[in-house]
């Protein structure tokens, strides 16, 4: 899914705004680790010239999160632990979780999967 919306934006125009990081938005916030669940692809790019309402800016704000390495499989018990520490620190978030992939496939082929980095990430009040 991330590499179809990451060439998708490509095809239609966008430049990719390379230094950011792509991200996704899940409507469980993490929290059900069963499939299928609803996924939003968020890929950064350059402002274009012209207003476009399929973009979506997301304002600077404070934040919680909580950086892991590992293969896929190690994201259920990452989103476990992510709000288990937002509960106990009793952090109120003021927006959508994000999972952002840090290093993974679409860095390089020579990424070995237990070697992925992980950033899941809350905006908080």
């Amino acid at each position: 899914l991330t590499y179809d919306a990451y060439g998708r934006c490509i095809e239609e125009g966008y430049r990719i705004f390379g230094t950011e990081p792509l991200f996704a938005l899940r409507t469980d916030e993490g929290r059900v680790m069963s499939l299928p669940y609803e996924l939003t692809v968020c890929i950064p790019v350059e402002p274009p010239k012209q207003p476009d309402e399929r973009l979506r800016h997301f304002p600077a704000s404070r934040a919680f999160s909580l950086l892991a390495s590992g293969d896929y499989g190690t994201i259920p018990a990452l989103y476990q632990q992510f709000w288990r520490e937002v509960e106990t620190r009793g952090i109120e978030p003021a927006g959508r979780v994000r999972a952002i992939a840090l290093v993974a496939a679409y860095v390089g082929e020579h990424i070995s999967p237990e070697d992925y980095v992980y950033r899941i990430v809350v905006p908080v009040l």
